[in-house]
């Protein structure tokens, strides 16, 4: 039987107890192999190497964008989830990934305010990173529990249909 690879990109300090929640779910409901970074252990190349080549091996893509740049790859000038991102659209391109699916939190959401970028360069990453969202059709969010609602929700939809179209 199938068992999906989903990849799970967010930044980490803001949104790890939402990250925790949402992997709880869809291992519990759909017994999927998730795919993130608190589970990569030790490896010889740095993180951002890692992460991006585990981009490709999974089947879907989850991205988590809400008011954090992240932690920046210096040789690119971009963050590891910005990298992800890059990835998983290529991978999409390349066919070797089924499908991305993106929560971008409203501008107008107080959620994690305290973790809202100030320095006007990482503002400006910040836009980047949401306008390369945008790219896609995107499912916005303004709190934890729809966050958790809407990701559950939409893996759901996208690993039935997995299931439906995989030979038993």
């Amino acid at each position: 039987m199938f068992v999906p690879k989903i990849f799970v990109s967010s930044t980490f300090v803001d949104l790890s107890a939402a990250r925790g929640e949402i992997c709880k779910w869809l291992t519990g409901l759909f017994g999927t192999e998730l795919i993130v970074m608190e589970t990569f252990g030790s490896d010889a190349a740095p993180p951002e190497i890692n992460s991006v080549r585990r981009v490709r091996e999974c089947d879907l893509f989850v991205g988590i964008y809400a008011h954090r740049y992240g932690t920046i790859d210096e040789s690119s000038g971009k963050s590891i989830t910005e990298l992800e991102l890059d990835e998983a659209n290529g991978a999409l391109s390349a066919g070797t990934l089924r499908e991305i699916l993106l929560f971008v939190i409203k501008q107008d959401s107080s959620w994690l305010s305290e973790y809202k970028e100030t320095d006007p360069k990482a503002l400006a990453r910040v836009t980047r990173l949401r306008e390369k969202a945008k790219l896609h059709t995107c499912t916005l969010f303004k709190v934890r529990d729809d966050l958790i609602f809407y990701v559950t929700r939409e893996v759901y939809r996208h690993v039935s249909q997995f299931l439906e179209r995989s030979p038993l």
